[in-house]
């Protein structure tokens, strides 16, 4: 009995020692192949990046041609050959960099004529201004008539919720759906949430949707911030309105705060986050009315600041809509739903109004967006080709004629080596320059904002 005892235990601790070997490799192989895809993902991004930007191509190809170049001259065997006759060969390539060096301008022209934009950006931010204006009480209106812009309005829903903490995730998964073009975000919860009477789930989920479209908001911030599309400074000869200063003052000091929570998110925090939220209504929209003030314009830039304000309308509108569902959960239950009725049509007909408005203003901008995307990159991709031309040509004026009258043959051949050098990258320049006017435009990466 007594090894028979033993036995079924050694069996037990076999099975149980095989089942946590294999639950380990489970887990090893799902982090493996994470960090792959997440690996190979990045990889395939950072490929796309560097290919539809030619100044980075072009200063890889720079420092690989002039090396290769300049080992090919000197083991050339020019020292052999007299000076009149390799100077008079490297004239030849005058010509061919001529052509060459015409290709890639003539592209250039040509896709600057094909890529046009139909809107000018100033009469696009004319239309997003005049849907703000529309709705002037819900933006511009001062605290004292507007609920929207009155901060005790949202702490009170805070505290109704009864609640010290608001957590967004449960483990790795999180806890809501983020719907940017639909209905903004929709909070399910778990089943791990409190279920005593003591707090009012529908309260709670609609303050945990006020709260991510607040944090998402102050994300468009930062991006705005980062993308340099912005036109405010806190000093300087561009500082802003008082309100919009403060914001940005406070805006810097609390980053940490705006990232989208992996832990949870205190009742401290979330006030922070709903009042900075509250105060950044008004510093977008000065923003607004500074890009309409520029007389010069910058095309990338407008299409860049009009693209994350059109996201910044879109999920204030979804803020101010949670603010209101939020106020309809706390009074539903000695308000009946004909009562209520009259009230959320009367709130959100506005609402809706400019968030339709947006929508569509957001949608047209995309094209004009990507488009002065690919002008930029053209532009800035035309210097390096340009630069490294015009020194070619001062090195044929200047050093050239130079080497003949010179008594010193390795400082005429030293002249002469630096001519070809220049000359042969520069048509090797120009010619990938004007491959890569063939490739299609490619696909911006759009800032991850839900994520």
């Amino acid at each position: 009995m007594l090894l028979e005892r033993k036995l079924k235990a050694v069996a037990a601790w076999a099975i149980a020692r095989r089942k946590r070997m294999l639950t380990l490799g489970t887990r090893v192989q799902e982090v493996l192949s994470r960090v792959f895809s997440m690996n190979w993902n990045r990889a395939c991004e950072s490929t796309l990046f560097v290919v539809h930007r030619a100044w980075i191509l072009e200063i890889v190809l720079v420092s690989a041609a002039t090396t290769f170049f300049a080992l090919l001259w000197w083991h050339s065997g020019i020292i052999s050959t007299p000076i009149s006759q390799y100077i008079q060969s490297i004239w030849a390539i005058l010509p061919l960099l001529a052509v060459t060096n015409a290709l890639p301008m003539l592209g250039v022209g040509a896709f600057l004529a094909r890529y046009s934009l139909p809107e000018k950006p100033s009469e696009s931010l004319a239309e997003i201004s005049n849907l703000v204006q529309d709705d002037y009480g819900r933006i511009y209106g001062h605290p004292r008539t507007n609920p929207f812009a009155r901060t005790a309005t949202y702490y009170n829903v805070l505290k109704r919720t009864k609640t010290k903490v608001f957590s967004f995730m449960e483990g790795t998964e999180p806890l809501y759906i983020a719907r940017p073009y639909l209905d903004g975000v929709w909070f399910y919860g778990s089943n791990g949430y409190p279920t005593s009477k003591t707090v009012d789930r529908d309260l709670l989920f609609s303050v945990q949707e006020l709260l991510y479209c607040a944090i998402i908001m102050l994300r468009i911030v930062a991006a705005l911030r980062v993308s340099k599309a912005y036109s405010i400074t806190v000093s300087g000869s561009s500082q802003g309105t008082q309100g919009s200063t403060w914001f940005l003052e406070d805006f810097t000091k609390r980053k940490q705060l705006f990232q989208l929570p992996s832990k949870p998110v205190g009742i401290r925090d979330a006030q922070v986050i709903v009042h900075s939220a509250v105060s950044s209504v008004h510093y977008m929209p000065d923003e607004l009315r500074r890009h309409q003030e520029k007389e010069a314009r910058n095309e990338r830039k407008e299409t860049i600041f009009f693209h994350l304000m059109c996201d910044y309308l879109i999920w204030m509108d979804y803020f101010h809509l949670k603010l209101l569902k939020c106020r309809v959960a706390a009074v539903r239950r000695r308000v009946t739903q004909e009562q209520i009725q009259p009230y959320w049509a009367t709130r959100t007909s506005g609402i809706e109004r400019v968030h339709k408005g947006v929508v569509t203003l957001r949608t047209g901008n995309l094209v004009r967006k990507g488009t002065a995307e690919r002008i930029y990159q053209l532009k800035i991709g035309t210097i390096i080709p340009i630069l490294t031309t015009a020194g070619t040509l001062l090195a044929y004026l200047c050093l050239q004629p130079l080497a003949y009258g010179m008594f010193d043959l390795w400082y005429a051949r030293t002249v002469a080596g630096i001519a070809y050098v220049l000359a042969a990258t520069s048509m090797g320049l120009n010619l990938a320059f004007g491959v890569w006017l063939l490739l299609p435009a490619g696909e911006p990466r759009p800032v991850d904002l839900v994520r």
